[in-house]
């Protein structure tokens, strides 16, 4: 985002740790009121990607309509929901075969740098709003 000019406003982060997740309902009231203006949320994982939209339709809020929810992994769970989510794949296999390739890399020239990115296509659903 930084990189395509956009403002980040921090305010409209929330991190979400293995406790809060497991009690997201608990402090859902501190998470609407941190994305109050937010069109738009990006979860680390589908789990929490498919907790957050059963609390967005309690709460009345209607995804995509009022906000649009994407999230990682692309497991079963994206496709449960009311509303199916758009989620990006994890490259798990490629991810393992990548990380033991680099260290043994690393192993034989200490310096070397072993950032990859991975590309990812979205697995498009229903749960982002086209403008149009």
């Amino acid at each position: 985002m930084k990189q395509a000019g956009f403002h980040i406003d921090r305010r409209g982060i929330v991190w979400i740790d293995t406790e809060s997740q497991n009690d997201l309902e608990a402090w859902s009231d501190y998470l609407f009121d941190r994305i109050k203006d937010c069109t738009a949320l990006v979860c680390y994982n589908d789990e929490v990607a498919y907790m957050l939209s059963g609390i967005c339709m309690k709460r009345g809020i209607k995804i995509p309509k009022d906000l649009s929810l994407v999230s990682i992994d692309n497991s079963e769970l994206a496709s449960l929901g009311e509303v199916p989510i758009t989620s990006f794949p994890h490259p798990m296999e490629e991810l393992g075969k990548k990380a033991a390739e680099n260290m043994i890399r690393m192993i034989e020239n200490p310096y070397f740098d072993g950032n990859y990115l991975f590309d990812s296509v979205a697995v498009e659903r229903n749960s982002v709003r086209i403008r149009g």
